[in-house]
């Protein structure tokens, strides 16, 4: 073979060899900083639902309050007539 092909075809090979190392090298860095992304992403994710169960434990607390709130008025206005009652002399 000529020395001219040779050459060629051995530039070839670097070429496509150095190409490939820089592929895999550059694939396994964006997979890196993919897995990062997702790590954080999931850790943002797990400090969302922690902050969405601890509203919702307070709404659950305050719908509670808006239950017994009806409630203890009834209780306030039976015992402010009974204390009326008392007060005018009625047993």
């Amino acid at each position: 073979m000529n020395s001219a092909v040779i050459a060629a075809l051995i530039s070839g090979a670097a070429t496509i060899l150095v190409t490939v190392i820089t592929v895999i090298s550059t694939n396994a860095k964006t997979r890196g900083e993919i897995t990062t992304s997702l790590s954080l992403q999931e850790e943002r994710q797990e400090n969302l639902t922690k902050k969405v169960d601890e509203l919702a434990a307070e709404v659950k607390a305050h719908n509670e309050y808006g239950r017994t709130i009806p409630v203890l008025q009834e209780k306030l206005s039976n015992l402010d007539h009974r204390v009326s009652e008392l007060e005018r002399g009625k047993p």
